[in-house]
Protein backbone atom coordinates (compact mmCIF):
# COMPACT_ATOMS: atom_id res chain seq x y z
CA UNK A 1 0.00 0.00 0.00
CA UNK A 2 1.78 3.67 -0.82
CA UNK A 3 2.19 5.76 2.10
CA UNK A 4 -0.52 8.30 0.56
CA UNK A 5 -2.48 5.85 0.77
CA UNK A 6 -1.95 4.27 3.91
CA UNK A 7 -2.27 8.14 5.49
CA UNK A 8 -5.10 7.54 7.70
CA UNK A 9 -3.67 9.93 10.03
CA UNK A 10 -3.89 9.87 13.49
CA UNK A 11 -5.25 13.28 14.84
CA UNK A 12 -4.03 14.94 17.71
CA UNK A 13 -6.55 15.79 20.39
CA UNK A 14 -6.14 17.98 22.88
CA UNK A 15 -7.89 18.02 25.80
CA UNK A 16 -8.29 20.70 28.63
CA UNK A 17 -7.45 19.24 32.46
CA UNK A 18 -10.14 20.26 34.43
CA UNK A 19 -9.79 19.05 38.02
CA UNK A 20 -6.35 18.79 39.59
CA UNK A 21 -6.24 15.84 42.12
CA UNK A 22 -2.23 14.80 43.02
CA UNK A 23 -1.35 15.80 45.82
CA UNK A 24 2.35 16.15 44.85
CA UNK A 25 4.37 19.62 44.20
CA UNK A 26 5.94 21.41 41.60
CA UNK A 27 8.38 24.27 41.79
CA UNK A 28 7.30 27.37 40.29
CA UNK A 29 9.39 30.10 40.42
CA UNK A 30 8.43 33.60 39.52
CA UNK A 31 10.02 37.22 39.63
CA UNK A 32 8.28 40.38 40.60
CA UNK A 33 10.21 43.49 41.07
CA UNK A 34 13.62 41.88 40.16
CA UNK A 35 13.46 39.33 42.78
CA UNK A 36 12.84 35.62 42.07
CA UNK A 37 10.12 33.79 44.33
CA UNK A 38 9.63 30.06 44.95
CA UNK A 39 6.27 29.07 45.73
CA UNK A 40 5.47 25.23 45.48
CA UNK A 41 2.14 24.13 43.82
CA UNK A 42 0.43 20.55 43.42
CA UNK A 43 2.06 19.37 40.54
CA UNK A 44 -1.47 18.17 38.94
CA UNK A 45 -2.58 22.14 39.24
CA UNK A 46 0.58 22.49 37.67
CA UNK A 47 0.53 20.30 34.45
CA UNK A 48 -3.01 21.46 34.06
CA UNK A 49 -1.76 25.09 33.53
CA UNK A 50 0.75 23.52 31.31
CA UNK A 51 -1.47 22.17 29.21
CA UNK A 52 -3.76 25.08 28.92
CA UNK A 53 -0.90 27.29 27.97
CA UNK A 54 0.24 24.25 25.37
CA UNK A 55 -2.92 23.66 23.98
CA UNK A 56 -3.67 26.08 20.96
CA UNK A 57 -0.28 25.11 19.76
CA UNK A 58 -1.20 21.19 19.70
CA UNK A 59 -4.41 22.10 17.79
CA UNK A 60 -2.54 24.04 15.34
CA UNK A 61 -0.36 21.05 14.81
CA UNK A 62 -3.43 18.90 14.37
CA UNK A 63 -4.74 21.35 11.50
CA UNK A 64 -1.10 21.14 10.01
CA UNK A 65 -1.97 17.35 10.12
CA UNK A 66 -5.39 17.78 8.54
CA UNK A 67 -3.97 19.71 5.96
CA UNK A 68 -1.26 17.48 5.07
CA UNK A 69 -3.82 14.33 4.96
CA UNK A 70 -6.16 16.20 2.92
CA UNK A 71 -3.90 17.57 0.07
CA UNK A 72 -1.84 14.12 -0.31
CA UNK A 73 -5.32 11.86 -0.28
CA UNK A 74 -6.69 14.14 -2.99
CA UNK A 75 -7.60 12.51 -6.39
CA UNK A 76 -4.48 14.46 -7.55
CA UNK A 77 -2.37 15.56 -4.30
CA UNK A 78 -2.02 19.13 -4.40
CA UNK A 79 1.64 19.15 -3.20
CA UNK A 80 2.07 23.02 -3.05
CA UNK A 81 -0.76 22.42 -0.30
CA UNK A 82 1.37 19.76 1.17
CA UNK A 83 4.36 21.86 1.12
CA UNK A 84 2.63 24.50 3.10
CA UNK A 85 1.25 22.24 5.22
CA UNK A 86 4.71 20.62 5.96
CA UNK A 87 6.24 23.91 6.86
CA UNK A 88 3.05 25.11 9.31
CA UNK A 89 3.42 21.55 10.89
CA UNK A 90 7.04 22.39 11.61
CA UNK A 91 6.53 26.12 12.42
CA UNK A 92 3.70 24.84 15.24
CA UNK A 93 5.53 21.94 16.56
CA UNK A 94 8.32 24.34 17.10
CA UNK A 95 5.98 26.71 18.95
CA UNK A 96 4.71 23.75 21.07
CA UNK A 97 8.38 23.19 21.86
CA UNK A 98 8.82 26.28 23.65
CA UNK A 99 6.55 25.30 26.16
CA UNK A 100 9.29 22.81 27.20
CA UNK A 101 9.84 21.48 29.85
CA UNK A 102 6.75 20.09 31.81
CA UNK A 103 6.18 20.11 35.19
CA UNK A 104 6.70 16.33 35.09
CA UNK A 105 9.54 15.06 33.88
CA UNK A 106 8.35 11.78 32.11
CA UNK A 107 5.63 13.92 30.49
CA UNK A 108 8.12 15.98 28.77
CA UNK A 109 10.15 13.30 27.54
CA UNK A 110 7.06 12.07 25.43
CA UNK A 111 6.15 15.68 24.02
CA UNK A 112 10.17 15.60 23.25
CA UNK A 113 9.83 12.78 21.40
CA UNK A 114 6.67 13.82 19.59
CA UNK A 115 8.20 16.74 18.36
CA UNK A 116 11.45 15.30 17.03
CA UNK A 117 9.06 12.93 14.90
CA UNK A 118 6.68 15.83 14.11
CA UNK A 119 9.93 17.94 13.14
CA UNK A 120 11.67 14.90 10.83
CA UNK A 121 8.29 14.22 9.32
CA UNK A 122 8.07 17.84 7.96
CA UNK A 123 11.49 18.09 7.07
CA UNK A 124 11.17 15.09 5.14
CA UNK A 125 8.27 16.01 3.83
CA UNK A 126 9.87 19.45 3.33
CA UNK A 127 12.79 17.41 0.59
CA UNK A 128 10.19 14.99 -0.84
CA UNK A 129 9.47 15.37 -4.70
CA UNK A 130 6.44 15.79 -6.17
CA UNK A 131 5.96 12.20 -6.68
CA UNK A 132 3.32 9.96 -4.96
CA UNK A 133 5.21 6.87 -5.28
CA UNK A 134 8.37 9.04 -3.83
CA UNK A 135 9.59 6.63 -0.79
CA UNK A 136 10.34 9.86 1.35
CA UNK A 137 6.01 10.09 2.04
CA UNK A 138 6.51 6.44 3.69
CA UNK A 139 8.85 8.07 6.06
CA UNK A 140 6.48 11.35 6.45
CA UNK A 141 3.33 9.11 7.37
CA UNK A 142 5.58 7.00 9.74
CA UNK A 143 7.20 9.91 11.31
CA UNK A 144 3.22 11.55 11.62
CA UNK A 145 1.95 7.86 13.27
CA UNK A 146 5.17 7.80 15.62
CA UNK A 147 4.30 11.61 16.99
CA UNK A 148 0.67 10.75 16.90
CA UNK A 149 1.45 7.84 19.23
CA UNK A 150 3.40 10.15 21.42
CA UNK A 151 0.73 12.64 21.63
CA UNK A 152 -1.71 10.29 22.79
CA UNK A 153 0.78 9.02 25.24
CA UNK A 154 1.11 12.28 26.67
CA UNK A 155 -2.49 12.85 26.38
CA UNK A 156 -2.96 9.93 28.57
CA UNK A 157 -0.60 11.27 31.00
CA UNK A 158 -2.00 14.78 31.65
CA UNK A 159 -5.49 12.79 31.77
CA UNK A 160 -4.23 11.05 35.06
CA UNK A 161 -3.25 14.13 36.69
CA UNK A 162 -7.07 15.08 37.02
CA UNK A 163 -8.29 11.72 38.42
Amino acid sequence: MSAVAKLALPVLVACVVSACGNSATYEVASTRSGETTTTARPIAQAVAQWRHEATPDANAITGALKRIKDSLTRNQPDFDEVKAACRELKHNTEDLSAHLPSPDPKLTAVVEAAVTSYIEAAKTCLDATPDVQDPAWEQVVTKIEEGARHMAEAGDMMNAYSR
